[in-house]
């Protein structure tokens, strides 16, 4: 009897080493491949936004000063980013937007009050990451299309480029996905798809996460619109 509890013993131990051995290699044979990402991640995020027409001075403060115009703006995202194996990638997403101007931000009588408004966004990008999982994203010019659905913006469309990279982490086994932007990093709004037009600065406090779906990613759709 001994004997057997002594053999089931040693059975149990030497399948729990080999069980740990099996992760220690999975874990290493996973990032010694994280050069690349290939797959979808759903994801969520939001983040509140600084616009200065006038441009920031060196305290990140708009340079016209409390009368404005400057604009203050809090966000939501819901999207899916979309990584190749070649460094290539693309976000497409739902983003809603509640903001404040300070004074007339668009023509017209009553463009400084509050608004809201919601858009399809799209870019692509180019990616690294690192075999600790960190992401470097470099934006491709040209590329992003932020087309307004609704709100003061609604049949419009809107234009931004960043001159720098920003950065994200994958969890160690490639499930989820964080990406975040923010202080001092600034975007740069321009006045044509070409991004050659530069019009005002943006810096923006963004925060998304998400998980891997490769296919199977829910579907992006907006709340129903309000009743007339």
């Amino acid at each position: 009897m001994k004997s057997n509890i002594k053999k089931l013993a040693v059975l149990v131990i030497v399948s729990v080493i080999a069980l740990f051995t099996g992760v220690a290699m999975a874990w290493d044979n996973y990032h010694k491949d994280m050069n690349s990402i290939q797959g979808e991640y759903y994801f969520i995020g939001a983040g509140p936004c600084l616009l200065a027409p006038g441009g920031f001075n060196g305290f990140l403060q708009p340079n016209t000063g409390e009368p404005g115009p400057w604009d203050i703006s809090n966000s939501t995202w819901e999207g899916i980013y979309s990584f190749k194996h070649d460094g290539k990638g693309e976000m497409t997403s739902i983003f809603r937007v509640v903001e404040r101007p300070s004074d007339v931000w668009f023509s017209g009588p009553g463009s400084d009050i509050p608004d809201v408004g919601a858009a399809n966004v799209y870019w692509k990008f180019h990616y690294t990451v690192s075999n600790t999982g960190r992401i470097t994203f470099t934006y491709d010019k040209g590329s992003y299309i932020g087309d307004f659905k609704y709100g003061p913006q609604a049949n419009t469309q809107s234009y931004l480029t960043a001159s720098g990279p920003w950065y994200g982490v994958l969890s160690p086994e490639g499930r989820d996905i964080f990406v975040t932007w923010g202080v001092p990093y600034q975007l740069m709004i321009t006045a044509d798809p070409e991004n050659n037009v530069p019009l005002f600065p943006v810096i923006c406090n963004v925060v998304q996460q998400g998980f891997r779906c490769d296919g199977k990613c829910p579907e992006l759709v907006y709340s129903p619109p309000p009743v007339p």
